[in-house]
């Protein structure tokens, strides 16, 4: 078992600080809760920029979750944020050629901003 915390698009990041040392990752409502189908809220990008910044300052190695409009225009924009993890209904199983095209698109979406990533990461070993 793997001990999280969620918080709402309206919640601040500071009610949830003193938590970061004990959860294995946080979950970012990009939506809001119970409403399947919905858009993306583009201020939640900024909530994970900052939750992101704040744990790599703390040196915690926390998954950052996104959940709410994550589709293949939004994942790598939620990636590039500093999301790890990304919960995709809509786009997989509503995908008009069926869950395996949806999920094979939304991966597809994530290739380029992951392989940048990879790069970084080599480049600052060396």
């Amino acid at each position: 078992m793997s001990p999280e915390v969620a918080i709402n698009p309206d919640t601040d990041i500071a009610t949830i600080e003193a938590a970061f040392s004990l959860v294995d990752r946080i979950l970012v409502m990009t939506g809001n809760p119970s409403f399947a189908g919905q858009s993306l809220i583009p201020s939640t990008l900024d909530k994970v920029r900052t939750l992101r910044a704040m744990l790599d300052a703390k040196g915690l190695n926390k998954q950052i979750q996104v959940d709410g409009g994550i589709s293949t225009e939004t994942a790598p924009l939620a990636a590039e944020a500093g999301a790890d993890v990304f919960v995709a209904t809509s786009a997989i199983f509503n995908h008009p050629q069926g869950p395996r095209a949806g999920l094979k698109a939304l991966r597809y979406s994530l290739m380029t901003v992951l392989e940048e990533e990879r790069k970084d990461r080599y480049n600052k070993g060396q």
